[in-house]
């Protein structure tokens, strides 16, 4: 995906975004496909995803299938593109960069055997995983 398409969206920069979409129009490589299934990442980093926010992304899949399948002329796809890019410039994002406390501290220590049991205690299994396979990770490395 173009890079300074997907800051436009999250910063919800209309200005930018419009003129985007301007520059599709004379764009002949452009394919809505295409466009759609660069965006469908983005489309799931939305923080609130509720009933409506799936429906889009259900509905936005649905479009890239039509578009590969040559439903829509050149207009039509042009016009699904500003719909959906516009669509998701209003939504908001989450940051899904990971939390790295304990599980990617450079030596393993108390704190990650803490956060492992609170984990287990709380029956976040996955979370408790990540634990268990850093202080794994960093016994295999010890031992090489």
């Amino acid at each position: 995906m173009d890079s300074q398409l997907k800051k436009a969206i999250i910063n919800h920069n209309q200005k930018e975004i419009k003129e985007y979409l301007k520059e599709l129009e004379t764009d002949n490589s452009f394919s809505l496909a295409s466009l759609i299934e660069d965006l469908i990442p983005l489309m799931l980093m939305e923080c609130s995803l509720r009933y409506g926010s799936f429906h889009f992304v259900k509905m936005s899949l649905f479009l890239r299938e039509l578009s590969q399948k040559n439903y829509f002329s050149r207009e039509s796809e042009l016009e699904i593109a500003r719909v959906v890019v516009l669509g998701l410039s209003e939504r908001h994002f989450i940051n899904l960069e990971a939390d790295s406390s304990g599980y990617k501290e450079k030596s393993v220590n108390q704190r990650t055997y803490t956060k492992l049991g609170e984990e287990i205690n709380n029956g976040n299994s996955h979370n408790a995983f990540y634990y268990a396979l850093g202080i794994l990770e960093k016994q295999l490395l010890v031992v090489e």
